[in-house]
């Protein structure tokens, strides 16, 4: 039971995390510093689960809020906010700035390994208490979402290793941290708020902003010193 759990749970997420990984195939990406980052997102996972399950004990902003209103600020604050910042946190700590991070790429992979950590908790959350019938939608919807929204936010941490000044450095990380918080709340809200065409009209955000999310990557790829000088970028993806 155990087993399958974790295989059911863990499967599609170091698939995606294996994907990005060999985006750089001529470089070698730190394993310990992504084991680092994956392991302390996972254990975020539990202080955002608190944090959540207090403000809806303790305040008038929870999920199944008559008040529209307090639906929807207990997506933005205690769901977006609380867990964008959790994925992002492991990746400043522990990579952003270290020696071994050498280029804007760098940033963008390990957020991702902090949206694929963070999946895998929920993931297992939910199978324990709902079932493996969870396991195909969260597949196929909640881990590109959470690996969406951290490519977004690594995407500007990588502008950041980049800029010039500690101003726009800071301007940049947060500015990151706000896309990929509004990111999250709209897919939350997608599936929380709209009744009908709900499954539809997520597979076509998803679609559009991971299209999106790969052209800036391209960018970061460019970037790279360790590029081959004949290598395309129809080669990548």
């Amino acid at each position: 039971m155990i087993f399958d759990i974790l295989v059911l749970s863990s499967g599609p997420i170091f698939l995606i995390v294996w994907f990005f990984y060999h985006l750089h195939t001529w470089k070698r990406i730190n394993l310990s510093k992504s084991v680092n980052v994956f392991l302390f997102t996972f254990f975020l996972g539990f202080v955002a689960l608190v944090i959540e399950t207090q403000i809806s004990k303790y305040t008038v902003l929870y999920l199944d809020a008559e008040e529209l209103l307090n639906k929807i600020g207990f997506l933005f604050f205690a769901v977006s906010f609380t867990e964008e910042i959790i994925k992002i946190l492991p990746v400043l700590i522990f990579v952003y700035k270290k020696d071994f991070f050498e280029e804007p790429y760098d940033a963008i992979f390990y957020t991702i390994i902090a949206g694929a950590s963070l999946s895998f908790f929920e993931n297992n959350l939910y199978i324990w208490s709902e079932g493996f019938g969870v396991v195909i939608p969260r597949t196929f919807l909640a881990l590109p979402a959470h690996t969406l929204t951290a490519a977004f936010s690594g995407y500007f941490i990588g502008l950041a290793f980049l800029s010039k000044s500690k101003k726009t450095e800071i301007i940049y990380i947060f500015v990151g941290l706000f896309i990929a918080m509004l990111l999250h709340f709209v897919y939350n809200l997608i599936f929380t708020i709209i009744e009908t065409n709900q499954l539809l009209i997520g597979i076509i955000f998803l679609v559009v902003f991971w299209g999106i999310a790969l052209k800036l990557m391209k960018k970061h790829i460019k970037l790279s010193p360790y590029k081959p000088h004949n290598l395309y970028f129809s080669d990548i993806f």
